[in-house]
């Protein structure tokens, strides 16, 4: 029976060679198809063939997903070849060139898939899949699909989420700039003062989100940088992590040794502490001091003493 019929008029080379790609992967699926393909006043008619009985609703959105990806992916292609240039310099004019360049190469990486999963990427994925759910619901409704029509008709529609994923691909680069230009400033800081300690050790309690910052003296130092806030009338709001940070760059120290950073429930401090002090960052893998902490070494109690 005939599935479905394809005027295949805009990016024909890539539709049809999709369209055999997905016959033959389908193929694999108990998925029977085949295509057809004529000439007819310079348009590629594709009659897609198959005979779907068996698990025949489920077949169908199957077949619908793979060609509603062509598409998808046709939108895309035509959103970075000719629009995206003009929609970065437009939307984002406080970008310089390097920026609008970077950006761009990102944009390319995400939306073709090459880039490993993370927050951004899964959000695109999320949007990529409501696109995909609005374009098979044309293709329910519909025998023939004028390809170029299509994207002409529906591209409003399919820009949106396109843009949606290149705003949140933005807004990740300019997040991760403005930290870069925040660590900067920070090891400048660092560079160009005395170290007033050999050693400062940091201890990550068991919660994950307290912490013990000693000297190389073993003298508890979070009181004492609490007092100098206070008498620089710099307390405002510091969270104990902005504390950790400020006091390792006011002292800066030769090393520092951080203790069970694995369950720092906060990865952006170790994170910026390790960016910001480089070579002069240790882990510790296992002293008395966490083994104590930690419950491995029990202090051991005379139970034979008289009172």
């Amino acid at each position: 029976m005939l599935l479905l019929t394809i005027i295949n008029n805009s990016h024909k080379d890539y539709v049809l060679n999709e369209i055999r790609n997905i016959i033959t992967y389908l193929e694999d699926k108990e998925l029977e198809l085949r295509c057809e393909v004529d000439e007819e006043d310079g348009c590629q008619l594709v009659e897609i063939y198959g005979e779907i009985s068996r698990n025949s609703e489920a077949n169908v959105r199957v077949f619908q997903y793979y060609i509603a990806t062509i598409l998808y992916k046709v939108a895309v292609k035509e959103f970075l070849d000719g629009k995206i240039n003009k929609h970065l310099n437009e939307a984002y004019n406080f970008l310089n060139y390097k920026d609008i360049s970077i950006v761009k190469d990102v944009v390319h990486k995400v939306l073709n898939e090459e880039v490993a999963i993370d927050e951004t990427m899964i959000f695109c994925m999320n949007r990529k899949n409501d696109a995909l759910q609005k374009i098979m619901v044309c293709l329910s409704e519909v025998e023939e699909l004028n390809v170029k029509g299509f994207l002409d008709f529906r591209s409003k529609d399919l820009n949106k989420d396109i843009i949606s994923m290149v705003e949140k691909i933005v807004e990740k680069y300019m997040i991760e700039k403005e930290y870069n230009e925040f660590i900067n400033l920070l090891k400048y800081f660092v560079e160009v003062q005395d170290c007033k300690l050999e050693r400062v050790d940091l201890f990550i309690g068991k919660s994950g989100d307290d912490y013990t910052l000693k000297d190389d003296e073993g003298n508890d130092m979070m009181e004492s940088l609490l007092n100098d806030l206070c008498e620089n009338k710099t307390m405002g709001e510091i969270s104990k992590d902005d504390l950790i940070i400020s006091g390792l760059i006011t002292t800066c120290p030769h090393k520092i040794v951080i203790h069970s950073s694995e369950r720092c429930k906060n990865k952006e401090l170790i994170k910026t502490i390790h960016n910001v002090f480089e070579s002069r960052v240790e882990y510790c893998t296992g002293c008395n001091e966490c083994n104590i902490l930690n419950g491995f070494i029990k202090i051991p109690v005379d139970n034979n003493i008289n009172i």
